[in-house]
């Protein structure tokens, strides 16, 4: 029977649609740029776009566009990090005086607001809290505590989380974490680590000296080895709800 016009024949064979073209480093450049990028970020495509060895270390690791891109924003986080990492310890390092003060203050709110609403002395002059205002500032009290307790998670999670370690300078610490953060993305985005390539973007996208293979391996290890979510606050939470 033959077939209307329009139709295709059951059975038939059909080829499937060819893979679009891998763009060049360049063309997914001028792609990304498109966003709004900060001068920093732009600096770092500017040095990935002046170095042959860029476009031939994307090449190998990337299988389509997607990829190019994630590659792109993993070479400018990594940069940001280098650039940010000793302030990051700093305000890190600092919070848990600054939670402890917090808290010994919000104890001390809890303290004046009981005292308050019922004084030892009942001819003393209180101002006292009425309702609903009394629930309102108790239930905003628990959430700043609750708060505090998640920023001090946080804090001691981020060390850990940017894969660095304490043992190296701050220079030092800081250089290997945006390494190591590159190299991670190079290794999940191309499926193993590629520490050729991964070297030659890590020393390209940072401007750094040189990067060697060995260097990356490190680099790779410490993410592994400092995992933000094998932190001690992280570990205890998790036996705690465990039991």
């Amino acid at each position: 029977m033959a077939v209307k016009a329009g139709r295709r024949a059951s059975g038939g064979n059909t080829q499937p649609h060819p893979a679009p073209p891998v763009p060049t480093l360049a063309q997914a450049i001028e792609q990304f740029r498109r966003s709004d990028l900060t001068d920093n970020a732009q600096a770092v495509l500017k040095r990935l776009l002046s170095d042959p060895r860029a476009g031939e270390a994307f090449s190998a690791i990337a299988r389509n566009e997607r990829d190019l891109t994630r590659l792109l924003q993993a070479c400018v986080e990594a940069d940001t990090l280098a650039r940010t990492f000793a302030k990051s310890v700093e305000h890190c390092s600092a919070m848990p005086q600054r939670l402890a003060t917090l808290r010994t203050a919000l104890a001390d709110i809890r303290v004046l607001l009981t005292e308050t609403a019922d004084p030892d002395n009942p001819l003393a002059a209180a101002v006292r809290l009425l309702p609903p205002d009394d629930t309102t500032v108790k239930y905003a009290l628990t959430r700043l505590e609750r708060h505090f307790d998640a920023t001090e998670r946080v804090a001691a999670e981020t060390f850990p989380r940017l894969g660095a370690t304490r043992k190296t300078s701050i220079a030092r610490a800081g250089e290997t974490a945006a390494i190591g953060w590159l190299a991670d993305a190079v290794r999940r985005i191309g499926g193993r680590p590629h520490t050729i390539n991964a070297a030659a973007i890590a020393e390209i996208a940072l401007g750094s000296g040189c990067v060697s293979e060995d260097r990356i391996r490190e680099a790779l290890r410490t993410r592994k080895q400092r995992d933000w979510r094998e932190a001690p606050s992280q570990k205890k939470l998790v036996r705690s709800n465990q039991k």
